[in-house]
């Protein structure tokens, strides 16, 4: 029988010291030592490569966001781009177009009284905008919305110094007349499809628009004190003499073009006129007068007395003692540099 060989095993001839392999008590820190020295061989890259990225990742966010402003500024501040987006952008960042006398006039205002005016002009006026007599009239438009805005941001001055506020309550009640049609209530679903028809405003642009103009209103009536004191005098003028035409030459008497003399003719009564709901003079009777009234824009004090009336219009006559303060006020601030504008419009203040 052939005996098959045991292989042999060889053995390392290499020199093992004994003593560091083995765990001791003496040697436990020593090795935890060279156990984590051998982990961060792996570990310190790993971080610096995370630090890197992250680092990398915020340097790229903020100049995109940086780019984004400066795009953003240029096409406002600049470019004037009215379109929607950049709309929305100024309602939900207060940018300011101007500064009157420390207010600042928003971009939103400017905006939204701009666009309406723009959409209503496009749509029902069929002018191009490409055309050198389109590009007159928006420019005409554009000096016009940022003329509103610079009073509603004085008016909010005023408000500020006055105590006075608008709620939703006052908002509502114009809208509701303005609701009204000859041929009885409009829904608010119909009102707002014709707002956004005719003017392009959705429903809260609508009462956003109705809200600066009733803080106008109330701002032009709180500084006014030459007319309110006419008012006071017409009313005890008008006890004695009920005849408008006498009472406009009286109160002209008194102070020089302080008052003038108008008849309506026949108005809706679902219409507005100088500031006036025609609906709440129908109300009265044929001769009636009643006065003084405000307008529920900034027109001033009103005495008015129905000349005729049928169920669907009202004709009256009126005495209107106009407010000058507001107006003379914020053209003073225009003379004496207190007014800044930020944006450019290419045409001839007048």
């Amino acid at each position: 029988m052939v005996k098959i060989p045991k292989p042999k095993i060889r053995r390392s001839k290499k020199n093992i010291d004994k003593s560091s392999a083995r765990i001791t008590n003496d040697t436990v820190a020593e090795h935890r030592e060279r156990v984590l020295a051998e982990g961060r061989r792996y570990k310190y890259p790993v971080q610096y490569v995370r630090r890197r990225l992250v680092i990398n990742a915020v340097a790229i966010s903020m100049l995109t966001f940086v780019a984004l402003v400066a795009f953003g500024w240029w096409q406002l501040y600049h470019a004037n781009n009215s379109n929607t987006f950049f709309y929305r952008v100024t309602q939900l960042v207060p940018l300011p177009v101007a500064n009157v006398d420390g207010s600042y006039a928003r971009f939103s205002d400017y905006l939204l009284n701009y666009r309406a005016s723009e959409h209503y002009l496009s749509k029902y006026d069929e002018i191009r905008a490409d055309s050198d007599d389109g590009k007159l009239q928006l420019q005409y438009k554009r000096r016009e919305a940022l003329d509103l805005a610079l009073a509603d941001a004085y008016a909010r001055k005023i408000a500020t110094e006055h105590n006075l506020s608008v709620d939703d309550e006052e908002v509502e009640e114009v809208l509701e007349s303005l609701r009204s049609a000859a041929n009885g209530q409009l829904s608010r679903e119909t009102s707002n499809a014709s707002s956004e028809r005719v003017l392009g405003l959705s429903e809260a642009d609508l009462k956003t628009l109705v809200h600066n103009s009733i803080l106008r209103s109330k701002a032009a009536f709180a500084i006014d004190k030459s007319a309110t004191k006419l008012a006071s005098l017409a009313e005890k003028q008008l006890a004695k003499d009920k005849d408008l035409q006498a009472l406009a030459a009286y109160l002209n008497e008194q102070r020089k073009d302080s008052a003038g003399y108008g008849v309506s003719g026949l108005v809706s009564t679902s219409a507005t006129f100088g500031g006036l709901q025609a609906a709440e003079i129908a109300k009265l009777k044929e001769g009636a007068v009643k006065g003084p009234l405000k307008s529920i824009t900034s027109e001033g004090y009103y005495f008015v007395q129905v000349v005729k009336k049928t169920d669907s219009q009202v004709s009256f006559a009126f005495v209107r003692i106009p407010l000058m303060t507001f107006d003379k006020q914020l053209a003073e601030l225009k003379e004496s540099d207190k007014i800044s504008e930020y944006i450019t419009i290419d045409i001839d203040q007048q």
